[in-house]
C-alpha cells in the first residue's frame, strides 16, 4: 500500500478518514482559514448544495484530526490524502486511488489524472497539472457539514465523518 489511515486521535471511536494537509485553508465567511481558526471560531463555512446546484454558508457538524502518511500534493500546492474524493468542474468525483475511496468509504470516483479540473468556489479553473507523493507522516483533517463537502484551498472536496 501507499500509506495507512489513522483513527480518531487518543483513542476513543475508531475508523479511518480520508483527509486534507493541516496547512490547507478551508474557505469560510470571513476568507480562507487555518483548520485550527476554523475550530477556535467556528465561521460558518463554504459548502455546495447539489440539489439547489449552488454554493452556501453553512455550520461545521464536526471536524477530526488525524496523522497520515499517504498524502500527494496536486500542483505543488495541495495537500490531500490518497482516498480523498475531490469534485470536477461537472461535479463528477475523482481521487488519487477511487479503489480505496470505494473500499472505506462506500465513494465511488474516478482516478485523478494530469489535466482533470477541479470544481472551485471562485469559479475559476483549476487544471491537475502534477501530482506527485507527498513523504512524511503530517495532521490532516476532515470536517462534516450538512451537505457532506466544503471548500479547501478554493477546490470542492468531499466530507466523511
Amino acid at each position: 500500500t501507499r500509506g495507512q489511515s489513522g483513527g480518531f486521535p487518543g483513542g476513543g471511536g475508531g475508523g479511518e478518514f480520508f483527509c486534507l494537509h493541516e496547512d490547507m485553508l478551508v474557505n469560510t465567511e470571513f476568507g480562507p482559514m487555518s483548520i485550527k481558526e476554523v475550530v477556535d471560531r467556528d465561521p460558518k463555512i463554504w459548502s455546495y448544495n447539489f440539489d439547489k446546484k449552488q454554493k452556501e454558508l453553512v455550520d461545521q457538524n464536526s471536524n477530526v484530526q488525524v496523522q497520515h502518511s499517504n498524502l500527494y500534493i496536486i500542483n505543488n500546492e495541495f495537500k490531500i490524502t490518497e482516498d480523498h474524493v475531490m469534485y470536477g468542474e461537472n461535479h463528477e468525483q475523482y481521487s488519487i486511488e477511487p479503489d480505496l475511496a470505494l473500499k472505506k468509504y462506500g465513494k465511488h470516483s474516478q482516478e485523478l489524472k494530469v489535466g482533470d479540473k477541479l470544481s472551485t468556489l471562485s469559479g475559476d479553473k483549476y487544471i491537475v497539472n502534477t501530482i506527485e507523493k507527498y513523504d512524511g507522516e503530517h495532521m490532516t483533517y476532515t470536517i462534516s457539514t450538512q451537505y457532506n463537502n466544503f471548500y479547501a484551498n478554493d477546490i470542492l472536496v468531499d466530507s466523511e465523518i
